[in-house]
């Protein structure tokens, strides 16, 4: 029996830890607009509450992207992956085991909480959790939560304390892809902004040096406003057009290459 032959293409759309769908809808609906296929992922317990939310820890996040990416590559002939934040990091761990026509990762990090040494990042890392729990039990918001935040840079999701397990289980998923990069050879286009107060925008540097694609693209934003933690750059509105035009342009080049 004759192979079927795949036709057409596709882009895997993956959003952020705590986040939603929203933050890439945007860029979603640009390559919608060409007539490619644009699927926006949305990763088990994103989008519900509290008690959701830490059922999950990465590797259920990966599976069920992997889930979808296999689904695509089934009907379509090229798939590229974009990825915002930890969806960049799945997207940069997808790209590594599975040909793909290029992969784009928006704010991803490499590693959780900066480029400690690991006593002390182990050290920052509880603390850091620490603080979050005693913050929700407090009644206190976090700065990067307010109204004036998300009026800059629009994100729905999940925006609770953060929890030991999920956090620790992304920084174990970050420490896997780390090791898979060399195998990484398709088109990559990295977008950070060289001020992230969240994902520190060395994380961009770190993945280039680390993947073997003869094609890396790496582009810092810079945020001038000092409220938001410049993190969210796909919807902030001194980076969402930037954004969403380089990565569409991205994404057609790769898709429509023969």
């Amino acid at each position: 029996m004759a192979q079927e032959t795949k036709t057409g293409a596709g882009c895997l759309f993956i959003h952020g830890y705590g986040g939603s769908t929203f933050e890439m809808e945007g860029l979603a609906a640009a390559i919608a607009e060409t007539g490619m296929e644009a699927r926006l992922v949305c990763l088990p317990g994103h989008g519900e509450g509290h008690e959701d939310f830490r059922k999950y820890r990465f590797s259920d996040w990966m599976a069920h992207a992997e889930k979808e990416f296999r689904a695509m590559a089934d009907r379509c002939g090229r798939v590229v992956i974009v990825g915002f934040s930890m969806g960049g990091t799945i997207a940069l761990h997808l790209a590594s085991r599975y040909p793909v026509a290029g992969v784009a990762a928006l704010s991803a990090p490499l590693f959780v909480l900066g480029f400690w040494p690991w006593p002390l990042e182990n050290l920052k890392f509880y603390a850091h959790t620490a603080v979050s729990q005693a913050r929700r039990l407090l009644g206190l918001h976090t700065p990067h939560a307010g109204e004036t935040s998300r009026d800059i840079a629009p994100w729905k999701g999940y925006g609770g304390p953060l929890h030991f397990g999920q956090l620790m289980s992304m920084r174990e998923g970050c420490a896997v892809t780390r090791v898979l990069l060399p195998k990484l050879t398709a088109p990559i286009l990295l977008m950070h902004d060289a001020r992230d107060g969240l994902v520190n925008a060395d994380n961009a540097w770190a993945i280039a040096r680390r993947v073997s694609s003869t094609e890396t693209t790496v582009i810092l934003t810079r945020i001038q406003e000092d409220v938001t933690r410049h993190h969210v750059i796909t919807t902030h509105r001194e980076t969402a057009g930037l954004v969403a035009e380089t990565v569409a342009a991205f994404c057609r080049e790769k898709m429509l290459d023969p």
